[in-house]
C-alpha cells in the first residue's frame, strides 16, 4: 500500500478514524457480507472530520465484479497473473479536502451523486459490497474520521 493504516471505531461523534502514514497510497472502509442494493438511491453522504494535509482522497464503493475472488469476503473478479484487472470500483477522486484540521462539532459534510462517480453503472447499484476511502499523495499522514454514512434517495 505504500504505506500503514489503522482503523478503529471511535471519537466524539463516533465514526470510522483512519491513521496512518501514506507515502504512495493507503484507505480503508467497511466491507458488507452480502450485496446490498442501492437502486433506490441517488446519493452517499458522509461526515468527516480531522485532517489530512498532503493526501488526496478518494471515495469507492467496492461492487462485487470488481472485488477479487482471493479476498474476504470473496467477489467474482478473477486477477490476471500480474495481479491487475479489478478493483475498478466506482469512484470518487478529491471527494473532501482536508488539508486544514476540521474539528468534530463542525464536521463537513458531503453527498457524492453515484451516477457521477467513475465507473458507474446501472447494474454497480445491485452489487455494493463495501465502502471505502482512499489516501494518495505524496507523503502524509492522514488522521479522519468519517461518521452519519449513509445512502440518500
Amino acid at each position: 500500500s505504500g504505506g500503514t493504516t489503522a482503523v478503529k471505531v471511535e471519537g466524539t461523534p463516533p465514526g470510522l478514524h483512519l491513521t496512518g502514514t501514506v507515502t504512495s497510497w493507503g484507505g480503508a472502509g467497511l466491507t458488507f457480507l452480502s450485496c446490498a442494493t442501492v437502486a433506490s438511491f441517488t446519493k452517499i453522504s458522509f461526515d468527516v472530520y480531522g485532517q489530512a494535509a498532503g493526501c488526496t482522497i478518494e471515495l469507492q464503493l467496492q461492487t462485487f465484479s470488481q472485488r477479487p475472488t482471493d479476498q474476504t469476503p470473496p467477489g467474482s473478479c478473477v486477477k490476471a497473473s500480474d495481479g491487475t484487472g479489478c478493483f475498478k470500483f466506482p469512484a470518487k477522486s478529491a471527494v473532501v479536502d482536508l488539508a486544514t484540521a476540521v474539528s468534530a462539532s463542525s464536521p463537513k459534510v458531503v453527498s457524492v451523486t453515484l451516477s457521477g462517480m467513475t465507473n458507474w453503472a446501472t447494474s454497480a447499484a445491485t452489487q455494493i459490497v463495501g465502502i471505502q476511502w482512499q489516501f494518495t499523495g505524496g507523503s502524509c499522514t492522514p488522521n479522519a474520521t468519517f461518521t452519519n454514512i449513509k445512502f440518500v434517495p
